[in-house]
């Protein structure tokens, strides 16, 4: 990643369930924090900023969100990441801050191959050809196909769409590879390094990957941009419906938790972080439509 303005020094730990779409972004910006501070400061008596984070399909991350939840009844992280649906959703339950739901950028699926292939399934005259026969063609002469998810998460529910639109999803059963998350189908594709291996997923868990490169969106008539946001948990003091009873039992590690928790998520959005977001593959929201 190209070095990015500087940041505040934050410190701590936070809890973070994520779509793994978000891993390369937060896991980028927790480093950038972290290299921002001092030397000194990395020491037993002032930790650095820590980042205890879930990342993977996002039907089930709403399922652990959900699960932890329910267990003690305590919010489970300090943030959330998922489609803005979804966090649209849990903050009218209230089990987050809906009035703390940021956009992060839209996300687009589509192809991945193996950096080092060399077989020629991605012929030079693809862009002469109907985008989607090319893209049925591709599908049908890759050696294996390496999927997300296609019941839990939002890539792999839309290959699996786009694969029986054009009545491929029975055709290719047979090299169809499917993984918990995009991150782990495009991991192993990279581990297996197979001629003529297609992937695909979203953009930003491409990317993520060494050992497999971004080819291209998804041609129009089966294009795929998810709008991705981010959320606090836990809630101010200030603005709890106890706060007037609860206020003076709540202690100050906890409200610095929530500031913690709501300064990482400003520097997630923030302007100065564009570059970076654009970096791990996620496009500006103004500019697109979203879905």
């Amino acid at each position: 990643m190209k070095s990015s303005p500087p940041l505040p020094s934050l410190r701590g730990h936070l809890r973070i369930i994520s779509a793994g779409a978000a891993q390369s972004l937060v896991l980028s910006l927790g480093e950038l924090i972290n290299r921002s501070l001092p030397a000194a400061s990395s020491t037993p008596s002032s930790p650095q900023l820590q980042l205890n984070a879930s990342f993977g399909a996002v039907g089930a991350m709403v399922d652990l969100f959900e699960k932890e939840r329910l267990e003690d009844g305590s919010p489970p992280c300090d943030l959330m990441i998922s489609s803005q649906s979804i966090l649209t959703d849990l903050g009218a339950r209230g089990w987050l801050q809906a009035n703390t739901i940021q956009p992060l950028g839209l996300v687009s699926t589509g192809l991945a191959r193996v950096s080092s292939d060399k077989s020629g399934l991605w012929g030079a005259g693809a862009a002469s050809q109907d985008p989607n026969a090319h893209l049925a063609e591709t599908f049908l002469q890759a050696s294996q196909i390496y999927i997300p998810d296609p019941l839990k998460s939002t890539a792999g529910i839309h290959v699996k769409a786009v694969l029986t639109a054009l009545g491929l999803w029975e055709r290719c059963a047979d090299k169809l590879q499917s993984f918990p998350n995009g991150a782990t189908a495009m991991a192993r594709m990279a581990q297996e390094a197979r001629a003529g291996a297609l992937g695909c997923t979203q953009k930003t868990e491409i990317l993520f990957t060494p050992g497999v490169q971004w080819v291209e969106a998804l041609p129009p008539d089966h294009a795929l941009k998810t709008l991705y946001s981010v959320a606090r948990v836990k809630a101010d003091v200030s603005t709890h419906p106890d706060s007037a009873n609860s206020s003076a039992n709540k202690s100050s590690e906890e409200r610095a938790q929530v500031a913690l928790a709501q300064a990482f998520l400003d520097q997630l959005v923030s302007p100065e972080q564009a570059l970076l977001r654009a970096e791990s593959g996620f496009e500006s929201v103004g500019l697109n439509k979203r879905v």
